[in-house]
C-alpha cells in the first residue's frame, strides 16, 4: 500500500496521489530525503514498482533522481515506468556510474551502474535515449560521485 503526503499539511493518508489538471507526475524519494522533500504539494511513498504500477492513468512524465542508487537490477523499474508512461512520456532520472559492466554495490551501500547497462536496459524496456551523459548529481563525503544523468522516451 502507498501513501500520501500532503504538502501543505504534512498529514498521510492511505490511497493514490490524485492527478493534477495538467500533468500527472510521479515522484519517488529516499526517506531521509523526505523531511525536506514535505515542501512538495504531493509525494507518493512506498515500494517504486508498485507504486508505479498503480498510478490511475499514464503520466506524461516522471522522474527519479539520486533514488536509482538503492536499486541494483532495474529492469522491474524501467518496465513498470514504461508501462505507466503516455505513448511518448518521458522517464528522467539519475545514477551512480562505474566503469566496469553491470551494477555494483559499492562500499557505501549504494549501487552504480556501467553506461552499457543502462543503454540496454532501455532497450529491453521499449524505451529510446533522448539523453544520457555524464554528470555529478550527489556527493560522497564532500567528493563528487560520478553519475549518469539520462532521459528516455518510451517509443
Amino acid at each position: 500500500m502507498s501513501e500520501t503526503i500532503d504538502g501543505k499539511s504534512g498529514n498521510q493518508r492511505a490511497g493514490q496521489v490524485a492527478d493534477g489538471e495538467s500533468l500527472r507526475c510521479q515522484a519517488d524519494v529516499p526517506d531521509p530525503i523526505l523531511g525536506t522533500a514535505i515542501q512538495a504539494d504531493q509525494l507518493l511513498v512506498g515500494d517504486m514498482v508498485a507504486a508505479v504500477l498503480a498510478l490511475g492513468e499514464p503520466c506524461d512524465l516522471m522522474v527519479a533522481a539520486d533514488v536509482l542508487t538503492y536499486v541494483g537490477d532495474l529492469t522491474d523499474v524501467m518496465h513498470a515506468v514504461r508501462a505507466r508512461l503516455t505513448s511518448e512520456g518521458l522517464f528522467a532520472f539519475t545514477v551512480q556510474r562505474h566503469e566496469g559492466d553491470g551494477f555494483v554495490l559499492g562500499a557505501e551501500h549504494r549501487f552504480s551502474h556501467s553506461r552499457t547497462y543502462i543503454e540496454d536496459i532501455a532497450a529491453t524496456a521499449q524505451f529510446s535515449i533522448s539523453y544520457l551523459e555524464n554528470a555529478v548529481s550527489r556527493q560522497e563525503k564532500g567528493v563528487d560521485a560520478p553519475g549518469l544523468a539520462a532521459v528516455f522516451r518510451a517509443r
